[in-house]
């Protein structure tokens, strides 16, 4: 199939070429050996007059050293990019709050390892005299974005 790509669109099997061969300097044996790795791909995507590549060379030039000491150290941002995944889900589910107060409040108890009683969210008052809530229907609700029933009773006032 990459033949086929190579004989159709040649300027995007180069970039799915350029892309991979990026990708490789995370996985090397060795750190020891990033620095040429990733200086041979800076060259081949400077050469490759393709401008996104070239800009992104350009990028990373301006970057290198950052870049080598993470290799170096074996520093990750999964933790980081797990966590807003959460937040971006948590935000979904929060349509409908009239503030940004409630939503932070499920940032910190679903980004927490132990709850926090200072998390409670100011409901407002409707028309009909009633309270607005988060619009779960069931404790297994909660668990869809990781808020635990005690914690969802917690944030609803029950406790």
């Amino acid at each position: 199939m990459l033949g086929e790509v190579q004989q159709a669109n040649k300027p995007m099997f180069h970039a799915f070429l350029l892309k991979e061969e990026l990708r490789l300097l995370y996985a090397l044996e060795h750190p020891a050996l990033a620095p040429a790795h990733l200086d041979a791909w800076l060259a081949w995507a400077s050469r490759s007059r393709l401008a996104p590549f070239v800009k992104l060379a350009h990028t990373i030039r301006r970057h290198r050293a950052g870049i080598l000491d993470a290799i170096r150290r074996g520093l990750s941002n999964g933790r980081l990019e797990g966590l807003n995944s959460r937040i971006r889900l948590i935000s979904h589910r929060s349509f409908g709050f009239h503030s940004a107060a409630p939503l932070i409040a499920l940032v910190y108890l679903c980004s927490r390892r132990h709850r926090h009683r200072s998390a409670r969210l100011n409901f407002h008052p409707q028309s009909d005299g009633s309270t607005r809530n988060l619009g779960w229907r069931s404790g297994r609700e909660c668990g869809r974005i990781g808020v635990s029933r005690a914690d969802a009773g917690m944030l609803l006032g029950a406790s």
